[in-house]
């Protein structure tokens, strides 16, 4: 399950549609993400995931590498990969700079269209896209200033079931 609290992030996009539900239509929105996170992230998707990317080369002179387990590219020329996972339930909060007022709440969002780029020294960009319906249009109007900005991201996955 793919979690993290408050992390910068860049809106790329906001895209705003209607949804058909039988013979209505519905307002819906998907907003483009990508954010830096370190490789750790890889182990909430798949456990091998980050030792099949990351190595760590006997390089011991490398100061910069010696707090990661695993720095180094296993595949440098491999590149982005998408990656075929979709969270339902998740609740997105961003907020724009420090004390920018009140954050934005979106509940019962789905995470889907992930995009992983490993990158050298243990980093990992991850785009991903967030879509969700809307009860309150003016969602829209907080959004949409903030494409190409840098915000502040919390992704919370949904509350397990309860045992039966």
């Amino acid at each position: 399950m793919l979690q993290f609290a408050e992390k910068t992030a860049t809106i790329g996009s906001v895209n705003v549609r209607a949804e058909k539900h039988g013979d209505e239509f519905v307002p819906a929105c998907d907003i483009g993400i990508t954010l830096n996170l370190d490789a750790s992230v890889l182990d909430m998707l798949d456990e091998q995931l980050r030792s099949l990317l990351f190595c760590k080369r006997a390089d011991p002179g490398d100061l910069a590498n010696q707090g990661h387990l695993a720095p180094n590219l296993r595949f440098p020329l491999l590149g982005a990969i998408p990656w075929k996972w979709e969270g339902m339930g998740y609740t997105a909060t961003i907020t724009q700079g420090v004390g920018a007022g009140t954050p934005i709440i979106v509940e019962a969002c789905e995470i889907n269209k992930l995009v992983l780029q490993p990158m050298e020294g243990g980093t990992v960009s991850v785009a991903m896209r967030v879509q969700f319906r809307p009860d309150d249009v003016e969602l829209y109007a907080a959004l949409c200033p903030l494409v190409q900005h840098e915000v502040t991201l919390t992704l919370e996955p949904p509350e397990p079931a309860p045992a039966p």
